[in-house]
């Protein structure tokens, strides 16, 4: 019974991960275009034509742009580096944990006197 009712809480937990990724990646696109229609209006705009929609756009278009790095950076960077790195973590965490283990043997122990 504890054993079924773990595996519908993975399945909801690997539910909810994959709805977070979808909805991220979603952003990330909407995130792209939003900041290029931006661009491409705020180039084409003049100051002295509209002082308050240039002063809008002016601040809106670093705004998007931050949330755009933010996405970027979890949508595609973070991915790549754990595809790129991710069997090598485990390969140096072993090494790490075997090395210590092999010093900690031939180590004696010390007594402060």
């Amino acid at each position: 019974r504890e054993l079924e009712d773990l595996d519908r809480f993975q399945a909801k937990t690997q539910q909810r991960a994959r709805f977070a990724q979808f909805l991220c990646n979603f952003c990330f696109i909407a995130h792209i275009v939003i900041v290029s229609a931006l661009l491409m209006e705020f180039i084409n705009m003049e100051e002295a034509d509209n002082p308050d929609s240039y002063f809008i756009f002016k601040n809106m278009l670093p705004a998007f742009s931050i949330v755009l790095g933010a996405l970027l950076l979890s949508v595609i960077c973070l991915p790549a580096i754990r595809l790129t790195l991710g069997g090598n973590l485990s390969a140096w965490r072993r090494q790490y944990n075997e090395e210590l283990a092999s010093r900690m043997k031939r180590k004696p122990a010390r007594e402060d006197d």
